[in-house]
């Protein structure tokens, strides 16, 4: 969509989506030229997002970040979705996963093109996550992330596939082409796996669920420090499929949160 059409609205959503990957202090100049707006349009956006607090400036006055209303929005959007009926009916299938497996489980909400850290197990040998609740999971390297992108247009991808793939360790998929035929795998074989590309020595394997229009609505993820996903698809595998189209069934099939 060009400058032109684009409404005021949609020039301070692009602002703020600007920041989503990473909270780095920009100058009106950066976001001009990043966005392909003009400066006097991104100034004037940017003055009103400061003054409702969803940007704010750094001490040198030249560079803005985000502000304390979007912590404040991002807090209550955690809080609401860690006490909602999506966690509260999955939470049993994912304790029984965790406890059959040994494996760190998480559950993934899918929203805006990203996924988001929604709740959390340790597992007997990883007792520590690559992100915090509430979490944007690294799209490119993420099993989760790989799990629910996979089924989404290829047109949808087109924004993600330019922003920078950061290599988080030396096993994480940093070239376009790659990622997109690695999606194409998952879609095929129905699960994403993530091999040390978010922490060297952790192994992942994540599978969407669906929600009523059949677009990805999150994705299950098991992860254990070694785990063997190779070969003739291992057992874990079935048993998160399993978990997934529990919650799927549970949460968005026709009459599935009665009784």
């Amino acid at each position: 969509m060009s400058e032109g059409k684009e409404t005021a609205i949609g020039k301070a959503m692009q602002i703020l989506r600007f920041f989503e990957s990473e909270n780095r202090p920009s100058t009106i100049q950066e976001l001009s030229r990043s966005l392909g707006l003009k400066r006097a349009t991104v100034h004037r956006t940017v003055q009103t997002l400061v003054e409702y607090g969803m940007l704010r400036h750094e001490l040198d006055g030249s560079r803005v970040s985000l502000g304390g209303a979007i912590l404040a929005l991002g807090a209550s959007l955690t809080h609401s979705l860690r006490s909602g009926a999506l966690l509260e009916s999955a939470r049993p299938h994912l304790v029984r996963l965790r406890e059959e497996t040994g494996c760190g489980v998480t559950l993934e909400l899918f929203s805006g093109m990203r996924n988001i850290l929604l709740f959390a197990l340790k597992g007997l040998r990883v007792v520590s996550f690559a992100g915090a609740l509430g979490d944007v999971m690294p799209w490119h390297a993420a099993a989760g992330a790989k799990a629910t992108l996979a089924n989404v247009h290829p047109d949808e991808l087109a924004r993600l596939l330019s922003e920078r793939m950061f290599p988080f360790t030396p096993n994480t998929i940093t070239d376009p082409d790659r990622f997109l035929a690695e999606l194409k795998s998952v879609r095929r074989k129905g699960y994403a796996t993530d091999l040390g590309e978010t922490q060297l020595g952790v192994n992942a394997v994540a599978v969407p669920f669906f929600s009523y229009d059949g677009r990805p609505a999150g994705a299950v993820v098991a992860m254990d420090v070694g785990l063997d996903l190779q070969g003739p698809e291992p057992e874990i595998i079935t048993m998160v499929k399993e978990a997934a189209q529990a919650i799927s069934t549970r949460n968005f099939a026709p009459g599935g949160r009665q009784g």
